[in-house]
């Protein structure tokens, strides 16, 4: 059979399934399944505002969060910018002096990592690029797959996963 009678003979298939569905009656729910649902409602207005999502914590307290990262995020910008284009940071802060030599070496090392790879890459061509990257990617695939299934097994209840616990 070709893959276009293969087709014909399936949505032929998928018209007389369709027609044999809409004749089944509807099914109702549970009985128990309006009380679980409210319940779980109830136990998740429950939660202090910190246990719950960013978007359902009071507006202030979003607010005081973003205007602490914007500022944290601002000051680890400047200590960068005065630290990479050697501005008199030392000056400034004398105690400090000592962490912006070490940022330095770090960044000149990581500068020199750097064009050390260009180089090899450039020697090597591209196929090693492609293969590390291919190599990188199979195993983050690998590493999230196992946290799954280790999360998995390490939640399971006499040793099947509960949808309903963990939905």
């Amino acid at each position: 059979m070709k893959g276009n009678e293969a087709l014909r003979v399936a949505e032929g298939e998928g018209d007389r399934l369709d027609r044999e569905l809409k004749r089944l009656p509807d099914r109702c729910a549970p009985a128990s399944l309006i009380p679980r649902v409210l319940a779980a409602i109830r136990e998740r207005e429950r939660l202090p505002w910190y246990r719950r999502p960013f978007t359902g914590w009071p507006g202030p307290m979003r607010l005081v969060v973003l205007a602490g990262l914007v500022g944290l995020l601002g000051v680890a910008t400047w200590a960068l910018v005065e630290v990479v284009w050697g501005w008199n940071w030392g000056e400034r802060f004398p105690e400090w002096a000592g962490c912006a030599t070490v940022v330095r070496a770090v960044w000149s090392a990581a500068d020199s990592l750097a064009g050390a790879l260009v180089v090899v890459v450039r020697q090597a061509g591209g196929w090693v690029l492609g293969a590390s990257l291919l190599l990188a990617g199979t195993m983050y695939l690998s590493c999230v797959g196992l946290g799954t299934a280790a999360f998995r097994l390490a939640t399971a209840v006499n040793g099947r996963w509960d949808h309903e616990k963990h939905a």
